[in-house]
């Protein structure tokens, strides 16, 4: 605040004196001019700002970014969400239905894309909005965003039979699913199937100067776990097409293909191996639903 006596015939408004207040004393006017308040706006603004990136934070920390798994042709409205964790429930204010899921490989047998056709479904049933979900191409629906994340095993079906290592056939034309528990009373064994492999690129190396492998895919396939008396769990994959091959697994999720009389001179060889005859795969796409309020 600067103040400055002036005479009353100066006009202290044009030179950037404003009228601040009046009173009487005695026979005399006072008046009290003062200049600076339009200076200091730039303070009251930085000021604002502030405030209102606080505001803005304070609405963003009520986000949330919410995983939910869809199966094709069904649609579902409860995300879930993991914190310390822990998994909780979230409720969206719509359906998201899934119409389809394609996976596209390369020839090695990598993922190349998978994309998810969904719908936007309201509580009566109409359709909002649809659209093809690429990674980092999502579908926005009001404070909604949806993301294709990624996509796992949703209980696809198998008939094979059981077999010993030296191929005899034990048991014939069996089914289970992805995710069902095998338990025979025949040996004290349990199956449990824990995921279905489209595609399984192989690193090969094809002469012994080679340096880097090529990769090559040995086709689909499903992996289980194999436990047995007297004798840790195994981790076996089966492949539908290359029978007389067996991965074995590192307990990581690698798998190392070998000949299946290899496991002749196991120490604790397999009683029984899988052998894949038909696989109807039923894979969930697994979407990522970001909530921010603005």
């Amino acid at each position: 605040l600067q103040r400055k006596a002036v005479k009353l015939s100066d006009a202290p408004s044009t030179r950037g004196f404003w009228l601040a207040a009046e009173y009487k004393s005695g026979d005399a006017t006072v008046k009290l001019y003062q200049r600076g308040i339009l200076h200091r706006a730039g303070y009251f603004v930085a000021h604002l700002s502030v405030i209102t990136i606080a505001v803005a934070g304070l609405l963003s920390a009520s986000g949330w970014r919410a995983q939910l798994n869809i199966l094709p042709q069904t649609q579902n409205d409860t995300a879930y969400i993991v914190k310390n964790g822990e998994r909780y429930t979230q409720q969206l204010p719509f359906k998201i239905r899934l119409d389809a899921f394609k996976i596209e490989h390369l020839p090695d047998g990598r993922d190349a894309e998978f994309t998810s056709e969904i719908s936007i479904v309201d509580a009566v049933g109409n359709v909002k909005k649809s659209r093809e979900l690429q990674v980092n191409r999502p579908l926005s629906n009001g404070a909604y965003k949806v993301f294709q994340s990624s996509y796992g095993d949703g209980g696809s079906a198998l008939t094979f039979d059981l077999v010993s290592v030296d191929g005899e056939v034990l048991r014939e034309d069996l089914q289970a699913q992805v995710g069902q528990p095998l338990k025979t009373d025949d040996g004290g064994y349990q199956i449990q199937f824990t995921n279905y492999v489209p595609e399984t690129p192989t690193p090969v190396y094809r002469s012994e100067d080679q340096q880097q492998p090529d990769m090559v895919t040995l086709g689909a396939a499903v992996d289980y776990i194999l436990t047995q008396p007297n004798s840790a769990p195994l981790q076996l994959r089966a492949y539908q097409k290359n029978t007389g091959l067996i991965g074995l697994g590192d307990g990581e999720g690698n798998f190392t293909p070998v000949p299946v009389t290899w496991l002749e001179n196991m120490l604790f060889k397999p009683q029984v191996l899988v052998r894949l005859s038909q696989i109807k795969p039923q894979l969930y796409s697994s979407l990522l639903v970001a909530y921010d309020p603005g």
